[in-house]
């Protein structure tokens, strides 16, 4: 059984509103850490360390692995000590899900595994990630360039705001300009042609 341990990083200037979330997940709620969790796993969580073990059920290994990271933590394991808000993805025959630590325990994690990353020919990556924000959840596409910096390329996004039937969106952005271009919703319908 595989498994990675993603942990949330927060950093100075990060919102006030984020750091009230985060010490409500650390308080005792499990619905308030299951919520920052799944909020915040793709902008806040970072892989901080994986590994492999024999597979058995969902319970023993989230607590072996809770065992073995904060009393008997390997040579090469350097993150903080697994506590709330700390997220276990287990990949096995029979599993494949994500948990987030509670002051009770383990809480199931419904999210989906986030990213996908693709090298290309010129030592670029093309990166995929979901977007969870409730409002407007998507997919976006950008480029990670060989000196390490990130530029935005395209997304597809739904907009619960929009009427039933017309809320999937299209955007693109241009080499150093920071607002996307929308396109009409995916889902108008398309002009007659000149020639028809």
């Amino acid at each position: 059984m595989k498994y990675i341990i993603y942990q949330d990083q927060l950093t100075e200037g990060m919102p006030h509103s984020v750091v009230q979330e985060k010490a409500m997940a650390m308080l005792g709620d499990a619905d308030a850490t299951v919520q920052y969790a799944r909020e915040h796993f793709n902008d806040l969580y970072i892989e901080v360390y994986a590994g492999t073990m024999e597979d058995c059920p969902i319970k023993e290994a989230l607590a072996s692995l809770h065992r073995i990271l904060n009393v008997n933590q390997p040579e090469d394991f350097h993150a903080r000590s697994l506590s709330s808000g700390d997220v276990v993805y287990l990949e096995g025959d029979t599993v494949s899900a994500f948990h987030v630590v509670t002051a009770w325990g383990f809480n199931l994690l419904p999210i989906v595994r986030n990213k996908l990353e693709k090298p290309i020919h010129d030592g670029t990556t093309l990166v995929a990630v979901t977007l969870n924000e409730p409002k407007y959840p998507g997919i976006r596409i950008s480029q990670h360039k060989q000196d390490g910096t990130e530029e935005y390329m395209c997304f597809v996004e739904f907009n619960t705001e929009k009427p039933a039937g017309m809320q999937l969106y299209v955007g693109a952005y241009a080499h150093n300009i920071d607002e996307p271009a929308y396109y009409e919703c995916f889902n108008t319908p398309a002009l007659p042609s000149p020639n028809n």
